[in-house]
């Protein structure tokens, strides 16, 4: 997910933005938010092992953070 988010960000970076670009912006941040649910639940679901699940959550809400700076970007751009 890292990966995909650093192709994104280079690509609109380069104003190389197609509508393909916009498609997987959107699904990866559904992905993420979904990941991010699913931590929560599993943290309530097994909470001796809330320190193994909370530092994974935690980089899914700052890739989330990124991913909706970047949609506002393109937003500001008038690609989204």
């Amino acid at each position: 997910m890292e990966r995909e988010y650093a192709i994104l960000y280079n690509t609109i970076e380069e104003s190389r933005i197609t509508d393909e670009e916009t498609r997987k912006l959107r699904e990866l941040r559904s992905a993420v938010e979904q990941l991010h649910a699913q931590a929560e639940g599993l943290k309530i679901a097994y909470p001796n092992r809330y320190a193994e699940i909370d530092p994974h959550q935690r980089t899914l809400q700052d890739l989330l953070v990124r991913l909706t700076e970047l949609a506002r970007y393109l937003f500001s751009k008038k690609y989204f």
